[in-house]
Formats: structure tokens, C-alpha cells, sequence
């Protein structure tokens, strides 16, 4: 096959995939520091957030892997407390940086941040080999021409998990590949974890619009711009733990630019480091 094996391709076509939408941010920071032992985060913008979401909060010190997992147990005042499933095990401080003489506060990044990973609509590689043998799934969008919007890809609110396949050029959990101008693309609001090859990868492309995702644990690059053809498309999406892949990516970095003309829109909001009444889940798997 052209695309290799579980792969989701679109070619000279249209898919869109869309989950359900949330009112909050994908991601806000701590208000206040939570302590290892503690089960609860204040936080300084409400979420509507719900029980058993699955979550991330962002190590504060120098160690990256201090990242947690956690659970969602209750929303609480609004939607500006969490109470999760465990303990923390680390300390994530809260407090930002504050002038001891005026009181401002100069450095909010300091705050660790809280990510909601979970999506109801689903793309996944299997438990079993996906991990075990880097070897994911892919989403990769084409075309056999190129010639403005000859591939239309609309994703939004969707987690692509266990994706992308190690060793491997090309093949990443999200992939535009020489598609030319796509202003009626875009990706928002979608999750990207536990994958074993990058995160997204924009290749020969312009005007793509990819705004307020979360990526999660990947090896190598998170958002990869490819080559020096590429333009006007970053704006405010946050990516948290890279590591390090044995080959594609031997230095890591969770926005990798060559030779763009890129807009970055807001950049300074382009992060590393972080009610439903009717719910329709769709998981897909490859196996």
C-alpha cells in the first residue's frame, strides 16, 4: 500500500472528524500549589470538565517525567476545583513569581498547567504492539495533485492515542503532506498522546490553522515543520514531555521550524512545557 499499514489516509478527498466541543480551555493553570499526597487542584479558570476525565499536570521542577496522569474524581465551586482518583506524588507549584516588593505577578508561566486529554471520538493503535513495538497508527492526508484545498481535512476535539511509528520517516499520527494551500483545514482542540513518532507533521503545505491542542508524551518533535515551503498556520497549542527517538528526532524540541514562512499568531500563547447533556462516543483501533 501506498501509506504502509494502520494508517487512516485520505487522498484527493474530504473526512472530517469532529468530538464533542467544551466551553473551557484546553488547558489552564494551577491558582494555587498542590502539594504531593493532595487529591485536589484549584485552578485559575473554571472548567466544565466532568468526572472521569483523564488529565495531565505538568511537572514544575527540572524533571520532566514529574508529569502526572490523573483522573478526574469531582468538579468542584464552578469548575475551578478538581478532586482526582490518587495522591500526587509530586509537588506542582501554583503560586507563579511575584515581586516581593509590589506584590504583581510578573511570571504566571511559572504556574503548572492542567490538560484535559480525554475526547469522545477516539483514533488509537492497538494496547499490545503500539507501545511494545513502536508501531502506531497514522493519519496522513494527500493528495495526487497539488492545487489549492485538494484535500480538505477537518479535525477538531478528536485524541489520536498510541500513534505514529518509530524509525520511521513519514509516518506520524497526524501527517498534511505536500498538499499545497489548505485554508479550509484545520486542527483545534484535539489531543495527541503517547506517540511514538512526533505529533504532527505539516510537510509542503500552507495556511493550515492548528489552535488549541494538547500533546502528551511524545518521541521526538511534537508539532514538525517540515521544510521551508510551509506558511502561515501556527497559533496557541501546547505540548508537554517530548523524549527523545532513537533516530528520526536524535535532539528534541516541541516545535521544530526549517526555512518557514511561518505566522505564528500569538506565539507567546503557543506553549511548551500545558455541561453535556448528550455525549456520542466513536473509538477507532488499529490492530
Amino acid at each position: 500500500p501506498v501509506y504502509g499499514a494502520k494508517c487512516l489516509a485520505v487522498r484527493d478527498g474530504i473526512v472530517d472528524l469532529h468530538g464533542l466541543p467544551s466551553t473551557a480551555p484546553s488547558f489552564v493553570r494551577l491558582a494555587a500549589t498542590a502539594r504531593a499526597g493532595n487529591y485536589t487542584l484549584h485552578l485559575g479558570t473554571a472548567v466544565d470538565w466532568a468526572r472521569g476525565d483523564h488529565i495531565v499536570v505538568t511537572s514544575t521542577s527540572f524533571d520532566p517525567l514529574e508529569s502526572e496522569e490523573l483522573y478526574v474524581d469531582e468538579v468542584l465551586d464552578g469548575g475551578y476545583t478538581l478532586t482526582v482518583t490518587r495522591a500526587l506524588l509530586f509537588d506542582h507549584w501554583g503560586e507563579g513569581y511575584v515581586d516581593p516588593t509590589t506584590g504583581d505577578d510578573l511570571v504566571p508561566e511559572y504556574r503548572a498547567e492542567v490538560a484535559r486529554l480525554t475526547r469522545n471520538v477516539v483514533v488509537q493503535g492497538d494496547d499490545t504492539f503500539s507501545k511494545r513495538q513502536q508501531f502506531g497508527g497514522q493519519i496522513i492526508f494527500a493528495s495526487s495533485q497539488e492545487y489549492d484545498n485538494s484535500i480538505i481535512a477537518r479535525l477538531s476535539n478528536v485524541e489520536v492515542r498510541r500513534a505514529g511509528q518509530g524509525l520511521k520517516l513519514g509516518k506520524y499520527p497526524i501527517h498534511f503532506h505536500l498538499v499545497g494551500k489548505v485554508d479550509k483545514s484545520y486542527v483545534t482542540n484535539c489531543t495527541i498522546l503517547h506517540a511514538n513518532n512526533r505529533a504532527l507533521a505539516i510537510h509542503g503545505i500552507s495556511h493550515l490553522r492548528v489552535l488549541g491542542n494538547v500533546v502528551f508524551d511524545t518521541r521526538g518533535h511534537a508539532i514538525f515543520i517540515e521544510d521551508g515551503t510551509v506558511s502561515h498556520q501556527l497559533r496557541r497549542s501546547h505540548s508537554l514531555e517530548r523524549r527523545k527517538s532513537q533516530t528520526t528526532s536524535p535532539t528534541i524540541s516541541s516545535r521544530w521550524f526549517v526555512r518557514s514562512g511561518l505566522c505564528c499568531s500569538s506565539t507567546s500563547r503557543t506553549r511548551a512545557t500545558g455541561s453535556r447533556i448528550q455525549t456520542i462516543s466513536c473509538t477507532t483501533t488499529w490492530q
